[in-house]
């Protein structure tokens, strides 16, 4: 019991480090945009006052007066650069548990196996959402693609021959893509309904 304990309170540690990291990047971001704002504003006023247009222009590129019309030009915060704290912590603690394990220095196979199986269900969560945001009928392949993912988290705390798993998956991933080619629409809206809220 006191393994999980540990285990648990190494993750809220870490979980607060990365809030105060995530922070620290969004301000450094926050800053910079801020300020090539303000560059793009006074390069603006600075063209009025040569020309008496309202207008800079520079090959591909128009700087306004009015600072709201200045965030289509500068880079904003990302997507890319925005992540899931308790997912990276989680996944941060099974990869350290499962290193000290294969080093022989932890022994507790299922923690290591509770915290990827949250990696596994976050990997899923976030791949329907973003593959079922372009193009729903994609979604068709959540179970192909849900059962990869516990083959791939079994192998690697096993190291076992899968070959057999891995043809059924295969296999699975086939009739899954002739049902998908196939396009019949009360099947796959079916598939697709599976688990609607």
């Amino acid at each position: 019991m006191a393994e999980i304990n540990f285990i648990i309170l190494g993750i809220i540690i870490l979980f607060f480090i990365l809030l105060a990291v995530k922070s620290i990047i969004y301000k450094n971001k926050n800053k910079e945009s801020q300020s090539q704002q303000a560059v793009g504003y006074s390069l603006s006023q600075e063209n009025q006052r040569f020309s008496g247009s309202r207008k800079f222009h520079f090959p591909g590129l128009k700087l306004e007066k009015n600072r709201s019309k200045l965030r289509g030009i500068t880079p904003s915060l990302s997507n890319k650069d925005n992540f899931c704290i308790v997912c990276t912590s989680i996944s941060l603690a099974w990869i350290f548990l499962l290193s000290l394990y294969l080093f022989g220095l932890f022994d507790n196979i299922l923690i290591i196996s509770l915290l990827m199986g949250m990696s596994i269900t976050g990997i899923y969560y976030l791949t329907d959402n973003k593959i079922g945001k372009r193009n729903k009928k994609f979604r068709v392949f959540r179970l192909p693609f849900i059962l990869t993912l516990v083959i791939i988290a079994y192998y690697v705390l096993t190291f076992e021959n899968i070959i057999n798993s891995i043809l059924i998956v295969a296999g699975l991933w086939i009739l899954f893509a002739l049902i998908y080619a196939y396009d019949n629409t009360k099947f796959v809206k079916k598939l697709l309904e599976c688990c609607k809220e």
